[in-house]
């Protein structure tokens, strides 16, 4: 391949991503002004919250559809997935970046870098006044599955081919940042991408995660009311809100990283 080729190789498979999402904005708003009588788009998404959902959720479907003839070549140019994670590694690294993403994402809302950035907060309400069956849909379930193929099962498959792990791992995770599209957003998840893309790596295995990705959105979803649950409305001695759970989030991760030295001193020892 020369050059244009391989850039259009890693590319085409975010510009399926993005072609279906606009096909699917363009369908939705048009079924949705068909039903309400409502034409102005902008006045329509203010007025009907889960119609992003609705989008997202179609567009993802479709990516998953549209992706699969494609991911099935790249197994034969590639070869197919084949873990090499034990049962026991495979929950300890997902429980382990579930509580790292949460921590961090924690620190970035205390470091007050969220602030300068209207446009994350206005995202953050809008996702509240979501429908949480519609919400969990989009951010858990079909996302992460669309997500994964594009970004790791494709576009950093096909890089490592062209550019070697290391420049694949960077540069399929800052695309993956800049694809969420605000500078908060992009803060987490390009360092999110590169551990994503280190366990598809070390492991051998997308359906791992993809689990993972799974599981860091819903506990984005659900951790802090867990958490508040928990500690009777957020607060325990002198620690209270955001500094409880990352405290938390901590404690938990250490928690983890002892288990998983010593089951892995015990596996050692044994054979």
């Amino acid at each position: 391949m020369n050059r244009r080729e391989k850039i259009w190789d890693c590319m085409y498979p975010l510009i399926v991503v993005l072609g279906c999402m606009l096909s699917a904005s363009v369908v939705v708003l048009l079924i949705a002004e068909l039903v309400t009588g409502v034409t102005d788009p902008v006045r329509l998404v203010e007025e009907k919250e889960e119609l992003s959902a609705c989008v997202a959720i179609l567009a993802y479907l479709a990516v998953l559809i549209f992706q699969r003839r494609s991911f099935k070549v790249d197994e034969m140019r590639f070869g197919k997935d084949k873990c090499c994670f034990t049962v026991r590694q495979c929950v300890l690294t997902g429980l382990a970046l579930t509580f790292a993403g949460h921590a961090y994402s924690i620190l970035l809302d205390l470091s007050g870098v969220t602030e300068f950035f209207h446009y994350y907060e206005e995202t953050g309400a809008s996702l509240q006044g979501q429908n949480v069956l519609l919400l969990i849909l989009m951010s858990v379930v079909i996302g992460p599955a669309a997500e994964e193929v594009t970004f790791r099962g494709m576009m950093y498959r096909r890089m490592r081919s062209h550019i070697g792990k290391p420049m694949a791992v960077l540069l399929s995770s800052l695309i993956f940042g800049l694809y969420h599209g605000n500078m908060v957003q992009f803060l987490y998840t390009m360092p999110v991408g590169i551990l994503l893309a280190l366990v598809y790596e070390k492991s051998g295995s997308l359906k791992l995660t993809i689990a993972v990705h799974m599981a860091l959105n819903l506990w984005a979803i659900l951790g802090e009311s867990l958490y508040s649950l928990i500690f009777k409305g957020g607060k325990a001695g002198l620690l209270s809100g955001d500094l409880l759970y990352l405290v938390v989030d901590l404690a938990v991760l250490t928690a983890i990283g002892a288990v998983f030295a010593a089951t892995e001193h015990a596996y050692r020892k044994k054979f």
